[in-house]
């Protein structure tokens, strides 16, 4: 623009008398006095001037609100629509997980935020406080797009109170146990979820009491693990005669049995009591032998039961140990061999004992036990076309093997290898794996090879994908991958009819067993309700779109709970199905 302003000049300086020294834009004259003339400071001079240009108020601060935009909105309780203070409100530029421009602020006493200043773009909108929950997030703006010199006004946004379990840790007399600790699980869900509003943990204090809070309402599983300096006082009247007792893992309302636990329903905004007397339980010694151990003294074995915990102790010469004060029940047995250090870090290997032990109503005495050593498991891969494929991009796991149809007895996530990548040549090694049956799973970290899925895993000229394989000293594996791999696409609705951003659509085998966990599969959806299953195995799926934590997918109370509800598809390689989805709404 400057360039487009002209003067004209008789080889005589700008504002000297007599010349014709008249600003022009465009061959048009501006009607600017000679600068000599002007009674004003160069910054007012110039100001005045590209005012006049351009049309527009010389003031900075407006010069900078007419560029950017502003956000306002109000964050309120539901039921009942108090607005809510000290509500952290947070504005990020672009789709879930994309790095952007952020703004944060909170709420007034009334529950009102507002951004000024804010650069024009599209925006993801987060209200974050303690003691509150989003329940849905369908049915509101968690969207919104800035534009400049406008506002953005009126959004609303609804939260939940959490709420509370709490209450006393007891022995059978009543008088308080500390140091124990307390865990409440929504009902249905794993203890490994992600969603801290869907559990907690707490130690009790001297008084026995504890208080786990920010729960989401709803039903949940309390549990008591008593700390292992915590015994039941004998009773005088048995003179010393009596059995040598231990607190048992209790769950509420007072059984040693998960199975049998009754629900602790929390209230919005409100407490539930629990108060929880430990059961005692006749303890038992356990003591033998394990052979095949190629550790020696002080090497620890471990006893492990789901139900009831775990017990440690050290092998001495020959491998002999004894444990005291086992609680019935069935466990597996497990060695520690501990050896030099590998970077900076003791270098661990876990032996496992194949024999179960049990314990009923007496001492287990004079086992003899071996430990399988396990070894290393090695593996190819090729693709089913023989293309060419950089393979550093992907990565293996190893999952312990379960029955089908059977819920796993260890967290979800225990697996071997911790995403190893795969090296130029296609082959990868998982050493030190105890004995054992596992599955191989596979993942990418590109997403040239999102339609990839695993045609085989051969074992000895076996398929042994779906199955698993055993681990006797070691395996040597071929992976078959396939790039025609099927894919389910399309959009998802709340109950109203609006997208649902934000949710998840998952992809379950439509068997209902527990299948290999590389043939499920969630993802979340855009700003527009858009979603995308990539790579997905030929064969027949349940698809279902939810809000919120859930439920493990592999689990039998997911495919109880949302395979009423889910969308059936079957896939051929390399189909690709369009779905549209409503976002599930399942009664707790």
């Amino acid at each position: 623009m400057l360039a487009a302003i002209r003067r004209r000049r008789d080889g005589e300086s700008l504002g000297r008398a007599g010349r014709d020294d008249t600003l022009r834009l465009g061959g048009k004259a501006l009607g600017l006095r000679p600068l000599a003339a002007l009674r004003m400071t160069g910054c007012a001079f110039f100001a005045g001037m590209l005012a006049t240009m351009l049309g527009v108020c010389a003031g900075a601060a407006a010069g900078q609100g007419g560029a950017t935009g502003n956000v306002t909105g109000k964050v309120v309780q539901d039921p009942g629509g108090q607005g809510i203070r000290k509500v952290i409100v947070e504005l990020t530029e672009g789709e879930e997980g994309e790095a952007g421009k952020e703004y944060r602020t909170a709420t007034d006493a009334g529950g009102v935020f507002r951004f000024e200043g804010v650069e024009p773009g599209k925006y993801l909108v987060e209200v974050v406080r303690a003691g509150y929950f989003v329940a849905k997030k369908s049915g509101q703006e968690w969207t919104v797009t800035v534009e400049a010199g406008k506002e953005v006004s009126e959004l609303v946004y609804k939260m939940h109170a959490t709420g509370v379990i709490s209450g006393k840790v007891m022995d059978g007399e009543g008088d308080p146990i500390a140091e124990a600790l307390v865990e409440a699980v929504r009902a249905g869900h794993t203890a490994t979820s992600n969603e801290e509003s869907e559990l907690g943990r707490v130690q009790t204090n001297d008084l026995g009491e504890y208080r786990i809070a920010n729960l989401k309402p709803g039903p949940y599983v309390v549990v008591v693990t008593p700390s292992p300096n915590s015994r039941p006082v004998p009773n005088p009247a048995d003179k010393g005669r009596q059995k040598e007792q231990v607190f048992a893992k209790t769950y509420y309302p007072g059984t040693t049995e998960e199975g049998d636990a009754g629900p602790v329903t929390v209230p919005s905004g409100g407490t539930a009591t629990a108060n929880i007397a430990l059961l005692a339980n006749r303890a038992f010694k356990v003591s033998g032998m394990v052979s095949g151990v190629s550790g020696g003294q002080m090497t620890p074995f471990v006893l492990y039961s789901k139900g009831t915990g775990e017990y440690q102790t050290n092998l001495e010469d020959g491998g002999r140990f004894e444990f005291t004060n086992v609680q019935p029940g069935t466990y597996e047995g497990k060695v520690l061999l501990v050896g030099g250090v590998e970077g900076g870090r003791p270098a661990m290997k876990l032996e496992v004992v194949r024999t179960p032990i049990v314990v009923t109503d007496a001492d287990v005495t004079g086992l003899e036990l071996v430990a399988e050593a396990g070894g290393a498991v090695k593996g190819k891969f090729r693709t089913d076309e023989n293309a060419t494929v950089d393979w550093t991009q992907w990565e293996v796991r190893l999952v312990p093997a379960e029955e089908p149809g059977k819920d796993s007895g260890s967290p979800e996530g225990s697996t071997l290898g911790n995403g190893m990548t795969v090296t130029e040549d296609g082959r990868f090694e998982i050493d030190d794996v105890p004995g054992g049956t596992y599955q191989l799973t596979v993942s990418v970290k590109s997403e040239i090879y999102r339609d990839y899925f695993v045609r085989f895993v051969m074992d000895s000229g076996r398929d042994v994908a779906d199955t698993g394989f055993a681990v006797t000293g070691g395996a040597t594996l071929e992976v078959v991958v396939s790039a025609k791999g099927a894919t389910i696409e399309g959009t998802v609705v709340d109950a109203d009819g609006k997208p649902m951003t934000n949710g998840e659509v998952i992809a379950v085998p439509a068997s209902g067993q527990r299948m290999r966990p590389d043939e499920y599969q969630a993802e979340k959806t855009n700003t527009q309700g858009q979603y995308t299953l990539r790579g997905l195995t030929p064969g027949q799926y349940l698809v279902v779109a939810l809000e919120g934590a859930h439920e493990d997918v592999r689990s039998s109370a997911f495919a109880a709970k949302y395979g009423p509800v889910a969308e059936p598809v079957e896939l051929g390689e390399g189909e690709k199905k369009a779905v549209a989805l409503k976002v599930a709404d399942v009664k707790e």
